[in-house]
C-alpha cells in the first residue's frame, strides 16, 4: 500500500494484517482520485479544502488526499490495529497541522470543525456488513445523518462511500443524502453521495 500521486508520492503505507481492513486497490484508488480531481477541475490534484476520512482505517484515502492538496484531513477510527497503522501512517508525513486523528466511533465519534469550519469531501469506508439494510436506527445510518446536522459540511460537500458490490442501496438515505453516482470496481462500489437542499 503506498501512496500514488503528489507530494506524498511512493511512501508506503503499513496497513494491519488479515483482511478487516480491506486496502483500497491501487488502480481503484487512482481511478477514483481521478473521477475526484476531475469533478474539481484538476486532473490529478484536490482543491485545498478539509476532508473527513470515516472508518479510516489505516488512512489510505485520506493520505491520498493530502498529498494532491487537500489542506486538512481528520482522520475518524476505533478497532486498535487500524488505528495503530493510521497513527504511523500519518506520523510520518511533513504537516502534522494538516491532521487530526479522532479515535473513537463514526457514528458517536466528537468531531471538531476543521480550519475552513465545514468538511467538503468526506470519505466513507465502513467495514462491509455496516453498509447493508442502511435505515435510520443502524451505525451507519447514524453516520450519514450526523454529517450536515453534528458535523459541519459544505453545502456542495461530496460523501464517498465504498460498499461491497452486491448491497442494494435504500431509496432513501439518512440525513438527506442520495446518490449521484456508483462505479463498480470488480467485487466493491465506489457511490458518490450529495445533500439535497434544505
Amino acid at each position: 500500500m503506498r501512496v500514488i500521486v503528489g507530494r506524498y508520492r511512493g511512501r508506503k503505507l503499513v496497513a494491519p494484517e488479515g483482511l478487516a481492513t480491506r486496502p483500497i486497490l491501487d488502480r481503484v484508488k487512482q481511478a477514483l482520485f481521478d473521477r475526484l480531481g476531475a469533478r474539481w477541475g484538476l486532473p490529478g490534484d484536490l482543491p485545498a479544502f478539509d476532508v473527513l476520512d470515516l472508518y479510516a482505517g489505516a488512512g489510505n484515502l485520506g493520505i491520498e488526499a493530502l498529498s494532491r492538496g487537500a489542506q486538512f484531513c481528520c482522520f475518524v477510527e476505533n478497532a486498535p490495529a487500524a488505528l495503530e497503522c493510521l497513527r504511523k501512517n500519518v506520523g510520518q508525513l511533513d504537516d502534522s497541522d494538516g491532521v487530526r486523528i479522532v479515535p473513537a466511533d463514526a457514528a458517536t465519534a466528537v468531531i471538531p470543525p476543521p480550519p475552513s469550519a465545514a468538511f467538503r469531501l468526506i470519505f466513507l469506508d465502513p467495514p462491509y456488513p455496516l453498509s447493508v439494510a442502511v435505515t435510520p436506527a443502524t451505525p451507519l445510518g447514524r453516520t450519514l445523518a450526523r454529517l450536515g446536522a453534528e458535523i459541519p459540511v459544505t453545502n456542495d460537500a461530496l460523501v464517498v462511500w465504498r460498499f461491497a458490490r452486491e448491497v442494494q442501496l435504500p431509496s432513501v438515505l439518512p440525513g438527506r443524502w442520495s446518490v449521484e453516482n456508483r462505479h463498480d470496481y470488480g467485487t466493491m462500489t465506489l457511490a458518490f453521495l450529495t445533500r439535497a437542499a434544505t
